[in-house]
Formats: structure tokens, sequence, C-alpha cells
């Protein structure tokens, strides 16, 4: 269960023990004299017919989850067992006479410097035949480094190459060029020993495809 699930069921379980509450508090008189019956009735309705709202909307969409995942669970076994199957990329462009196998959502992850951080280290020495000091300090510049997605675009599959199309940035890499594939949770690198590429997968699905299919495709030309 995500957090946000859990979250909305602890405001399901609170919007519905509100009403109890009050009842306790009615039944030992501790109800303000202003409050008069409809309101509590408004009060009840109000919390107890959001929470059923939004229990059933919870109970609906995990029931419409699992079968997603079924069906997706499904659909890779389909992709592992049959051949590869020629399909059509919506954003990357291949040649002629080459095939695509699978496109998925994607995005180029680069390491760049996003700034600077200062250290100063410096010491005191006495003045000879003086009551003061001399201070000499040296700053040392270190570079901050992070990953960030520098485009977003579709990663494609073929018979040749694995081709990402992005709207900023784009590369291509010749299936047997590949030297090295490192695998990732939520992405992969993937150097042909000249230049190197890491991209991000955020759908577990889609990840999956890929890698199931990278491998075939591989496989198809001889090379793993």
């Amino acid at each position: 269960m995500g957090v946000g699930r859990f979250f909305s069921w602890v405001i399901v379980v609170i919007l519905a023990l509100v009403p109890v509450n009050w009842l306790r508090l009615w039944l030992q008189g501790e109800i303000p004299p202003s409050a008069t019956l409809l309101q509590a009735v408004i009060g009840v309705a109000l919390c107890w017919g959001i929470a059923g709202a939004l229990g059933f909307f919870l109970v609906v969409s995990a029931r419409g989850i699992r079968i997603r995942k079924a069906r997706e669970q499904q659909a890779l076994v389909r992709l592992q067992e049959q051949p590869l199957t020629p399909m059509v990329p919506r954003q990357a462009l291949v040649r002629p006479g080459e095939v695509a196998y699978a496109a998925v959502e994607a995005g180029l992850r680069e390491v760049h410097t996003v700034g600077y951080e200062t250290e100063t280290a410096g010491t005191s020495h006495p003045q000879l035949f003086g009551v003061g000091t001399n201070h000499h300090s040296n700053a040392t510049s270190m570079a901050v480094n992070e990953a960030l997605i520098v485009a977003t675009g579709e990663l494609v599959v073929t018979d040749e190459r694995v081709i990402f199309a992005g709207d900023h940035k784009s590369f291509v890499l010749a299936l047997n060029a590949l030297v090295n594939i490192s695998a990732y949770t939520n992405g992969f690198t993937l150097s042909d020993g000249r230049a190197t590429h890491t991209v991000v997968i955020a759908d577990p699905y889609q990840h999956t495809v890929f890698r199931i299919t990278l491998q075939k495709a591989l496989q198809a030309v001889g090379m793993r």
C-alpha cells in the first residue's frame, strides 16, 4: 500500500469515528448547549457520507490496480514467450529496413555541476618582535554535482540499435557495439565503449518491457 492510500484510509477511519465520539459526548451530557439535533444529524451525515464515498473509491481503485497489474503480468509472460513483434514508434525515426520491437517513455539522466562549495583553511603565526599574528588562509572550491533529467522522450529497441529520441537530447547505440548494460530498479546505463548513457524509466511495467525486449534483441544478434 502506498503512502497516499494509507493516509486516505486514515482519513476514512477518522471521519467514521467522529460521529461515534459525538455520541459518547451526548451520553455523557457534554454536548454544547448551542448544538441542536438537526446540526448533529447533518454532521453525522456529512462525516459518514464522505467516509463512505472515499472508502468506496479506495476499494474500487484498489481492485482496478490489482486487475491492471494482473493484465500487465500476463502481457509480460506473453512477451517473454513469444518472438519479437514489429511495432511502429511514435516519435523515434528508424532507418529503411530497420525493425522496431518496443518503445517506452524514458528520461535521459546526466551528471552536471550545479554549484560550488568553498572550504577555507587558515593558520596563524606570532609575529617576531611583535604582539600581533600573521594569518594565512587557503580557499578550496569543490564542484557540487547532481544527476539531472536533461531530456524526456521515447526509448526504442530495434533489431539494430537502441534509440532515445528526446525533446532536448537524443542518442543512438548499435546493439552489436554495446559493451556494458547496467540495470537498476528504475532505469539502465548503456555503453558502447565510446559513450555512456543513463536512462530512467519511471513505469515499472515499461521498464520490464524494455528489459525483456532488449535481452531478446541482443540474443537475436548473437550478443548475449
